[in-house]
């Protein structure tokens, strides 16, 4: 059972060390071309979680207020998720259509921890 208790603590300090991460670096945003459709509203209820949750910075944007993000970042679907990267200024397509809190950190940690192997797309630098 040592073997389990040392696992879950790792597990807390790498969740830990990710919200702190998250909180530092990224930004969650939901883009919504309906802010008011029903999966609009269940992606906004998602990320109110996600921050209570995980303490993450997250936003939504109606595409009707930012226009010129629907081409830039390529958006085609009724909800998309992206990460902005602060500090690189940068955005990465997380999830077209919702995505829960859980599923979003587990994405988010497969992204990071092999990013070697993935490239930001150029066109979604801003």
């Amino acid at each position: 059972t040592g073997g389990f208790t040392n696992n879950a603590l790792k597990d807390e300090r790498e969740k830990t060390e990710l919200a702190k991460h998250l909180t530092e670096n990224v930004v969650f945003v939901t883009f919504t071309k309906d802010p008011n459709g029903t999966l609009a509203q269940k992606q906004i209820l998602a990320n109110i979680n996600m921050r209570r949750d995980y303490g993450v910075d997250t936003r939504t944007i109606a595409l009707a207020d930012f226009p010129e993000m629907e081409k830039r970042l390529g958006i085609a679907n009724e909800v998309e998720n992206f990460v902005y990267y602060k500090k690189q200024q940068k955005w990465q397509r997380i999830r077209r259509g919702l995505i829960d809190g859980d599923t979003f950190v587990k994405d988010f940690i497969f992204f990071e921890k092999n990013k070697g192997n993935f490239k930001l797309d150029e066109e979604l630098s801003l």
